[in-house]
């Protein structure tokens, strides 16, 4: 068997050299590709996780807040303040509507302060007639409550 020459030898291990560092190159850029869409992967899927999560979370919380307005709505349809203007406004013998110092207009404010003092999540309650305009407008401005002058209601 022939020997190499130190020359070819070191030519065939130049030429394999060259052949070998681009195989590497596309071999470690590999792994590194599927390092990566490992990577991505896991953090799509852990964002994909706290979004159902989140999601389901704050529609517990819309249930439970749709929940509490249908019991405050409820619970003003059922007070004394609230049947009373209800009977006034179907009186047909009573043609106007209780003045700004009506009892039960009085009786209805205080039963509106109520509920906003109540239940912090609530900014405003109106009492609306049926042509639309205001009647009562009580809200919450930087944690006290108002009375909307009868003069700066608005119709609806």
């Amino acid at each position: 068997m022939p020997r190499s020459s130190p020359t070819s030898l070191a030519s065939l291990l130049q030429k394999t050299m060259w052949l070998f560092l681009p195989c590497c190159v596309v071999i470690l850029g590999g792994f590194f590709y599927l390092f990566q869409h490992s990577q991505e992967k896991s953090a799509y899927s852990h964002y994909l996780e706290e979004l159902k999560h989140s999601a389901f979370s704050n529609v517990s919380l819309l249930e439970t807040s749709m929940e509490n307005n249908k019991k405050n709505i409820r619970l003003l349809t059922e007070l004394a303040s609230t049947q009373q203007f209800v009977d006034y406004l179907n009186d047909p013998e009573k043609p106007n509507l209780p003045n700004e110092t009506s009892k039960i207009k009085t009786d209805l404010i205080e039963t509106f302060k109520a509920l906003l003092d109540y239940n912090n999540d609530i900014q405003q309650v109106r009492l609306i007639l049926q042509n639309g305009s205001e009647y009562i407008r009580v809200e919450r401005h930087e944690g006290d409550l108002f009375v909307t002058p009868q003069n700066l209601l608005q119709s609806k």
